[in-house]
């Protein structure tokens, strides 16, 4: 049973396989009160380029090209191969008409030029990032000069804590400072298990 529940925990990481495609449609109907209230502190504006790193099944895809409208353009990158196909394929009106862009890729190694975005979006992926500073730092790389970020991370496994996020919260303004961001701040929000954080910057 143990050794199921990692493979399971595993899968929310890199989703892969059918077990993968499971946790795919699972988020999707899952994590929405988060989704929601996350993309509320970004503030989408129609005509906005924004990037979501760990779009996963691409539910946040459709949101953001909702909130951009005709004239914006939404990108994304995805560590999973089955996440990328069900993001496309979720979006696919989109990307034919060339208002999203969704690639396999890492966050330490974003595939854009220097200040491509208005703004960055990304929920309960950071806890998956092999080195976050890195990631911060491509992050604000890609980011216009007056640019935003809202990094949410909300602790999902067995026995999380408010602790836990306290322990998350740290690590993303620390990184976020150490990546150079001028301005940096945190919000949480109660929600089972434990209460999840967005972390808040910008370039200037």
């Amino acid at each position: 049973m143990a050794k199921l529940f990692a493979s399971v925990v595993s899968q929310f990481a890199h989703p892969r396989g059918p077990l993968g495609w499971f946790v795919g449609h699972l988020m999707a109907w899952k994590n929405g009160a988060r989704s929601r209230w996350a993309l509320d502190l970004l503030s989408p504006r129609p005509g906005e380029r924004i990037l979501e790193v760990g779009f996963g099944p691409g539910v946040d895809v459709r949101r953001l090209l909702e909130r951009v409208g005709e004239s914006g353009f939404v990108a994304g990158v995805d560590v999973s191969v089955e996440m990328v196909r069900q993001a496309r394929a979720r979006n696919r009106a989109a990307i034919a008409a060339g208002r999203a862009r969704l690639e396999r890729g890492s966050p330490e190694r974003l595939p854009f030029d220097d200040g491509a975005f208005d703004a960055i979006y990304s929920t309960n992926s950071a806890q998956f990032w092999p080195d976050l500073t890195a990631a911060m730092t491509e992050l604000r790389r890609v980011l216009s000069p007056s640019g935003r970020a809202v990094v949410v991370v909300q602790p999902m496994w067995r026995g999380a804590t408010e602790a836990d996020t306290a322990a998350w919260e740290a690590k993303l303004l620390g990184a976020m400072r150490a990546a150079g961001f001028s301005h940096v701040e945190s919000v949480r929000k109660d929600m089972p298990p434990a209460p999840a954080v967005a972390a808040i910057a910008r370039c200037t």
